[in-house]
């Protein structure tokens, strides 16, 4: 399952960096006033197409990539793109202004505006990296200050989707982690200072220091935790009742249980969830691509 998702995320990527480089040649061929007769995202059938001022917008089957169509330009897609142009620019007079042509061929425009639009591809390309490159660092600038920290941390817990599933694994390692150096005979104290260094989530951390610092105070753990948001509801009850009934090693062994159980229940879940779509993508992608190959020889057998 993890392959297939991997494979998805892989064209994403693909079909994106395709889309920008195109959209470049796009952009740069208007701003230099050389017709393009289509710019399309995906290959393949066409699922929706669209004229405007004398360019065509279409949306494919395939979500692989894209091309621009120059008026001009020696290639495959451009050329059908002519052909289609050719047929439309005789259509019904209330609809012929929006189908002509508004540029020059690109073999007609000066040098340096071909020059300019071969090249905006991988300029375009280049920007992308670079504001890869920009988010990747400002990331991890983020990590390495006390404030970036907390507000990447505080994403997980409070407005990512998947904000309750991160909450029961930090809550499961808090509880684990008690439970098995409690049962060792370290102190309390010494207990929750390990358990804030380790704690995968920056707020968690956070907040196992609070309850440390109450627990210093005098408070029990529950009534330190109780003020503290990012612990959840049953934790605290939990430990409370573990305090009370002075088992509080297998009250949280037994907590710490519960929320890996749900939280790997959680997971498969949305496995679930997603299989069968990821299945049905994969299978229409695969019907499109059969009928993008064998739909024209069909054409071209009973036109014989």
């Amino acid at each position: 399952m993890s392959f297939i998702i991997t494979i998805l995320a892989a064209l994403l990527v693909f079909s994106a960096v395709i889309a920008i480089h195109e959209f470049g040649h796009f952009t740069v061929a208007k701003l230099c006033g050389i017709q393009v007769n289509e710019f399309s995202i995906g290959m393949g059938p066409v699922l929706w197409k669209k004229n405007h001022k004398g360019t065509q917008y279409s949306l494919r089957a395939l979500p692989v990539g894209g091309f621009v169509a120059l008026e001009g330009e020696e290639s495959p897609e451009s050329q059908q793109a002519e052909a289609a142009h050719t047929v439309q620019e005789q259509p019904a007079p209330e609809t012929e202004a929006s189908v002509q042509p508004t540029g020059v061929p690109l073999n007609e425009a000066p040098v340096w505006q071909r020059a300019l639009v071969m090249v905006a591809g991988a300029v375009m390309n280049f920007v992308l990296g670079f504001v890869v490159l920009v988010i990747l660092i400002a990331r991890l600038l983020l990590r390495r200050s006390e404030q970036g920290r907390l507000f990447l941390a505080a994403g997980k817990l409070r407005r990512s989707p998947l904000r309750r599933l991160h909450q029961m694994n930090a809550a499961s390692q808090f509880a684990s982690t008690m439970a098995t150096m409690l049962s060792a005979g370290l102190p309390v104290q010494t207990v929750l200072g390990i358990v804030s260094q380790i704690s995968d989530n920056y707020v968690f951390s956070l907040g196992v220091r609070k309850v440390k610092e109450g627990v210093e105070r005098g408070r029990g753990i529950a009534d330190s935790m109780e003020g503290v948001e990012c612990f959840p509801k049953m934790l605290t009850e939990m430990v409370a009742v573990g305090e009370r009934s002075g088992s509080l090693e297998e009250t949280l062994d037994v907590i710490g249980d519960y929320f890996d159980h749900e939280a790997a229940t959680m997971t498969e879940r949305l496995l679930a969830v997603l299989e069968p779509v990821i299945i049905i993508v994969l299978a229409a992608v695969t019907v499109i691509l059969l009928l993008a190959v064998y739909l024209p020889m069909f054409s071209m057998y009973g036109g014989m």
